[in-house]
């Protein structure tokens, strides 16, 4: 990430552009280390030191980097490779990186108008690490709670009209509105610690849920109030 100022702010934008991806269909990933170089810029520098041993690469790995001309440095990032994957991703294609890369740009001007959606994407990121499946569920509903903060009656309800309501430009409002219940049922079930009907589909079921609401947002240009969605719906 060429353009951070430091690696507070390329921690960030990585953020921003991986959490983008995964709105694309991307399955999750994790990311051990963040470097001062990528992997084939460094990759041969001890050998490179070293005429007899630099001639023994492969010619297209005998110029560049050498300890002399560089210092590489690295910082833990994710010290874990367990996350939860799934079996179907989309192509990483020229067209989602391009994608990504505006998506993202949208999302980090939408955050700072609404301060609350950097809760969204942050609880989109860390969700798959999480190894409990009832925990990593609960943590996709905070993401999704954090949409609509001063829902405190009638939650499961009032929810589900939102984020249908949220999502109506994209899909089923209908749809949205089931999936939405019954992925709440789910959530009040791993709140109180009954996990006998949670397994990979109701989480992902509730990721998905997630991004549909991550997707309109961005197709909105801007997150409705709670207010401003119930007008819409009775307009109908």
């Amino acid at each position: 990430i060429k353009e951070a100022s430091s690696l507070d702010d390329a921690r960030e934008r990585l953020s921003l552009y991986r959490t983008m991806l995964y709105l694309n269909g991307i399955t999750p990933f994790v990311l051990p280390f963040l470097t001062t170089h990528s992997v084939n810029a460094y990759s041969g520098i001890n050998d490179r030191d070293h005429v007899s041993l630099r001639e023994k690469l492969p010619e297209g790995m005998r110029e560049g980097i050498t300890s002399d001309t560089a210092t590489v440095e690295a910082w833990e990032h994710e010290l874990s490779l367990r996350l939860k994957v799934f079996e179907q991703s989309a192509e990483l294609t020229s067209d989602i990186i391009r994608k990504a890369s505006w998506m993202a740009k949208q999302w980090a001007a939408l955050e700072r108008k609404h301060t609350e959606l950097k809760s969204v994407r942050y609880a989109l990121e860390t969700a798959p690490r999480i190894e409990h499946i009832g925990s990593s569920l609960l943590h996709i509903w905070v993401g999704l709670e954090s949409f609509f903060p001063n829902v405190r009656s009638e939650v499961s309800f009032r929810l589900a009209l939102l984020l249908a309501e949220l999502c109506s430009s994209i899909k089923s409002a209908g749809e949205i509105y089931e999936v939405a219940k019954r992925s709440y049922t789910d959530r009040s079930n791993a709140a109180h610690g009954n996990l006998k009907h949670i397994g990979d589909a109701e989480w992902g079921e509730a990721w998905k849920l997630l991004c549909d609401c991550m997707l309109a947002v961005i197709q909105r240009n801007n997150l409705p109030d709670e207010s401003g969605l119930i007008s819409s719906l009775l307009r109908k």
